[in-house]
Order: structure tokens, then C-alpha cells, then sequence
């Protein structure tokens, strides 16, 4: 055969094969893009971290200069005249905000009276005093950073006052194990110290036992209020705070392990600018 016939029939071959290619591709293609299009739609959206800044941590415990709360209780005391009895007497504490220092995002509250002032007094508490025994109260200090507020002790204050005037300190005198609050908080929270957070038995570290919510009547609605238990406990001592958002500490109360010596305090009233 020539290889001008051989050319001719190459041609009439692609004349027949070509259209059926073309139907076979665009079949495909009909089938495919059915199939993508019973597939269900997946939308990625971004998601942000919430926000949470230090007013935040100011408004949930509400630290602010002239804040005043006023606790009532009681301790119960052994008596050291008779073995294996005690003696109950009521108490009254006032813990009130007496300054603010801030430097930049860092906030310093001068505070007196702490309910530290009552687990170190007790003990000097008679029989014959008379009731209700006003609890000597000393300042100390909260230093709130973002959402964290520690504790700082009377014999450090002064050190912490320091620190938020003097530009050329860098690092507050705080402590680990000073961490009173970490906001927000949630039941089955722990903070503290690094170490002590992961014991299996919780002891040494702060732990949200519980959260309730209180239905406060507020003019012609009504405000849901979350309130927290934090329990501190150790071989010796069982420490248990409640705390209310936005009101802060409702009641404390704390047992010595193996006596009978407890003590207890209620918020009895309070005064909030």
C-alpha cells in the first residue's frame, strides 16, 4: 500500500475514533463532577481565643480603692485547762482595698485585713475574751498580672511597692505558691505550684470543687451569678474558700486535720464603689 493510501486511512480512522474519545472524556467528566457535588460542604473557619485581660480579673474580684467587705464567724478552740474540750467564740473581720499602684499592664492593691490574719491569730484566743473578738487585721498585698492575682504577704509589701515605682526592677517579689486566684475559673481547676498541681491526691495545690449559680433580682431581670468552691488541704489542714463573681470572697472556713480546732467566717456585708 502507498503511503498516500496508508495516510487516507489513518485519517478516516481518527474521523470515527475522534467523537467517541470526546463522548468518553465528557461522560467522565459528568459523572465526576456529580459526584463532587453530593460530597458535603466542609467550611474551616478561624477561631479566636478569647479575650481575657486584667479589667477582666478587676471585675470578676472587684479590687478597686475603698472596696470594703465585712465577715462575721466563729473558732472553735481547745482548751488548754481541760483535755479534749473547747471553747467557741465569734469573730468579725474587715477586709478593705486601701490603694491602687499601676505600671503598665500590672496593678497593685494595698489591702488590710485577710483571712490569713484569722488562721494566724486564733490561737491567742481566750476564754474570757469578750465577743464578738475583732480579729487584728495587717496590710498586705494583690498584685494582679492579666489573669492571675497573687498574694503578697505583709514582710514583702514593701518590696512590691518598690517594684511597681522603680523602673529598673523587672521581676515582682512573688511566689509560685502565693497564687491566690487564676481567672476565669471552672469546677475541676487546679493552680499552684508546678510540682504540687499534678498530685493524685490534690493535696498542696488550690482545686475548684464546685460551681453553683445564684439567681440575683436585679430591677426587672434577673442575673445568673456563678459562686465557686476552692479547697486547699494538706496532711494537717483543710482550707475551703467560696467565692462569687463580681461580689469576691463569701466565706471561708478551715479544719485542723485530727482536732477539734476549726474556724469559720461569712461575708456579713459589704460596701462596693
Amino acid at each position: 500500500m502507498s503511503d498516500h493510501k496508508k495516510k487516507e486511512s489513518l485519517k478516516e480512522w481518527l474521523n470515527v475514533l475522534g467523537p467517541i474519545l470526546v463522548g468518553i472524556v465528557t461522560g467522565l467528566c459528568f459523572v465526576i463532577s456529580a459526584y463532587i457535588t453530593k460530597q458535603p460542604t466542609v467550611i474551616y473557619e478561624v477561631q479566636q481565643t478569647p479575650f481575657f485581660e486584667k479589667t477582666s480579673t478587676t471585675e470578676l474580684f472587684p479590687l478597686k480603692a475603698n472596696n470594703v467587705w465585712h465577715y462575721k464567724g466563729r473558732v472553735v478552740v481547745p482548751d488548754i485547762e481541760k483535755d479534749g474540750q473547747t471553747f467557741e467564740k465569734k469573730v468579725e473581720l474587715t477586709t478593705r482595698v486601701v490603694e491602687e499602684i499601676t505600671e503598665q499592664d500590672l496593678s497593685l492593691f494595698i489591702m488590710n485585713g485577710h483571712w490569713k490574719d484569722l488562721h494566724d491569730f486564733w490561737p491567742k484566743i481566750k476564754k474570757e475574751d469578750k465577743e464578738p473578738v475583732v480579729i487584728p487585721t495587717k496590710d498586705y498585698g494583690y498584685l494582679v498580672v492579666s489573669n492571675k492575682v497573687y498574694y503578697i504577704p505583709p514582710e514583702r509589701l514593701n518590696d512590691a511597692i518598690e517594684f511597681m515605682h522603680n523602673s529598673d526592677e523587672f521581676i515582682a517579689p512573688i511566689e509560685q505558691a502565693n497564687l491566690e486566684f487564676e481567672f476565669p475559673l471552672f469546677k475541676g481547676q487546679r493552680y499552684g505550684t508546678t510540682p504540687d498541681i499534678s498530685r493524685k491526691d490534690f493535696n498542696f495545690c488550690w482545686y475548684v470543687n464546685d460551681e453553683v449559680y445564684n439567681h440575683v433580682p436585679n430591677n426587672n431581670e434577673v442575673l445568673t451569678m456563678p459562686r465557686y468552691s476552692i479547697v486547699f488541704s494538706t496532711m494537717f489542714e483543710y482550707i475551703s474558700i467560696s467565692f462569687e463573681a463580681y461580689l469576691g470572697i463569701t466565706a471561708f472556713d478551715c479544719h485542723y486535720q485530727g482536732t477539734n480546732a476549726n474556724f469559720q467566717l461569712t461575708l456579713d456585708s459589704y460596701d462596693l464603689q
